[in-house]
Formats: structure tokens, C-alpha cells, sequence
């Protein structure tokens, strides 16, 4: 008895085995949405402007150059009345992150909470009844390893740096 059968092979990997796939297309991004970008400085800055952002960046760095674990969190930076009036560069250099909220308190005050472009550092601002600001804090809190914030940071003090040799 002669049990010996051809068994056909097939192709079962590499080019031509698999039905061709139509290509993958995305979607477009709806045109409300706004992504966090970088944020974009100006050429100029004003002298006022560009004192308070290096002065409120450096202290914060300072803080951050601890390790990690020896840190005790939350960070903050309260803003003095002179710092607000000059905020609008550090306003550009954090920018808006996703998050939001706004907290409605006794008395017709509020309070606004946004993230910046970096996870895990938030603007608390304020409001009195009139609407006029009359805090603003950053707070960075514990994601502060992980979103990579330090490492930017470094970067940043060293650009500020150049910048003041410049």
C-alpha cells in the first residue's frame, strides 16, 4: 500500500500571501480644536516682561534641583502685584494645556485654574467680585519626573543664561 500523498505548499507569509489592504487614511483634525503648541516668543520682549519670567523660572528651577524624592510638593511661585502687571511673556512661555476649571467662591470671587503646556504645572489665578486678578500662583505638582519638566527646565536655565551674558 503506497500511503506516500504530495502535499501541495502554500504560501502563507511574506509578499504577495496576504489580499492587498486598501491604504490607511486619517481623519482630519476638526478646525475648533486647539492642540498645545509650543509657544511662540517674541523677537522683542519688554524689559519689565522678561525680568519676572526669568526671575519666576529660575526660582522654580532652583527649586527643582533637588532629587525628586526630597522635594515636597506641591511647588508654588505666588505672584506679586508688580510680577502680574509684567506677566505676559511668562503667560507665552507656560501657555494653555487642555485642562481648565473654574471655581466660583463666597462673595462673587473665582477662581481659574489652567493647566500650562507642561503636565503637571497649573496657573491658579484669582478674581475678585469686579473680576480684576488678584492672585496668580503656579503650582507644579508630583508629575513633575515624568512629564519631563526638569529636563526642559534645565535647558531653560541655561538658554536664560546665554541670554543674560547676551
Amino acid at each position: 500500500m503506497n500511503h506516500s500523498r504530495t502535499i501541495p505548499i502554500v504560501n502563507i507569509a511574506g509578499p504577495g500571501s496576504q489580499p492587498e489592504e486598501e491604504d490607511f487614511n486619517f481623519l482630519p483634525i476638526p478646525a475648533g480644536i486647539n492642540l498645545p503648541l509650543t509657544p511662540v516668543l517674541p523677537e522683542q520682549a519688554l524689559p519689565g516682561e522678561l525680568h519676572v519670567a526669568r526671575q519666576v523660572l529660575t526660582t522654580l528651577i532652583s527649586k527643582m534641583d533637588s532629587p525628586v524624592e526630597t522635594l515636597s510638593f506641591p511647588l508654588t511661585y505666588k505672584l506679586n502685584a508688580s510680577e502680574q502687571q509684567n506677566s505676559g511673556l511668562l503667560d507665552q512661555l507656560l501657555g494653555e494645556g487642555e485642562i481648565s476649571a473654574r471655581v466660583l467662591l463666597p462673595k462673587g470671587k473665582e477662581q481659574r485654574i489652567q493647566e500650562t503646556v507642561f503636565a503637571g504645572v497649573w496657573r491658579v489665578r484669582e478674581y475678585n467680585a469686579d473680576q480684576q486678578r488678584v492672585t496668580d500662583e503656579i503650582i507644579i505638582g508630583r508629575s513633575l519626573r515624568a512629564s519631563g519638566v526638569l529636563i526642559r527646565s534645565r535647558r531653560l536655565r541655561q538658554n536664560c543664561r546665554r541670554n543674560r551674558r547676551n
